[in-house]
């Protein structure tokens, strides 16, 4: 069954996994790897996520399948807006309606 929450601050290792996998899985074959590892080291570590998970204007949801994280969405909140900020979905969940979700 897949069911979406909404992530905590304790989730912030489970998001730096999940964002790099994810944006690796996007772009890693069209970027220079020493780049594509010098932006990872510093955008998804697991003390950053934290940060944004504690962050009051940022909601992260994470779409799960089994356990499993399958996609995951991060909004920024400046009522009376909210801006989606990231979306992800696994590449073995296209076309599955992660996304609609």
């Amino acid at each position: 069954m897949i069911g979406i929450r909404q992530g905590t601050p304790g989730d912030g290792a489970l998001l730096a996994r999940t964002a790099e996998r994810m944006f690796r899985d996007a772009f890693a074959e069209s970027n220079d790897p020493a780049q594509m590892d010098a932006y990872c080291a510093t955008h998804y570590g697991e003390a950053i996520q934290r940060a944004e998970l504690e962050r009051p204007d940022i909601r992260v949801l994470f779409v799960e399948e089994e356990g499993s994280v399958i996609a995951y969405a991060q909004l920024r909140i400046t009522p009376p807006e909210a801006e989606i900020w990231r979306i992800y979905v696994d590449r073995t969940q296209h076309g599955r309606g992660a996304a609609q979700m």
